[in-house]
């Protein structure tokens, strides 16, 4: 069973019960990448988003904002092995809450962010 925090909710991906509704022993699948916390949180008007891949892959980092549009397309395209950095800058937007998304080897995670002006 895979749990991840997406904002305001708890997702849970590949789950499977029984007849009674109990969890059974579903297969969880190998987590091929971490999405940190921006930091600082909150942010006023620039914080630093890191991630990490096992592998070489290509990579979709987005911001959206609380309707679900996006508002930063951060990275698009193939990204190292290890830990890499990317900057948000949100100098044009306003304060308010703002969800980040990290799409890598068919898994999406996505952390919240709060802008402060």
């Amino acid at each position: 069973m895979i749990v991840h925090d997406s904002g305001n909710f708890w997702v849970i991906d590949n789950v499977e019960t029984d007849a009674s509704g109990i969890f059974t022993g579903a297969e969880e699948q190998p987590q091929l990448f971490s999405l940190e916390q921006n930091a600082p949180n909150p942010f006023n008007p620039s914080t630093e988003i890191r991630f990490s891949l096992d592998e070489v892959a290509p990579v979709r980092l987005a911001v959206y904002d609380m309707r679900g549009a996006e508002v930063a397309e951060l990275w698009n395209g193939l990204a190292a092995r290890g830990e890499t950095s990317v900057r948000f800058e949100a100098n044009s937007l306003p304060s308010g809450i703002y969800y980040y998304t990290l799409e890598a080897q068919g898994q999406v995670e996505t952390r919240k962010m709060v802008l402060l002006k």
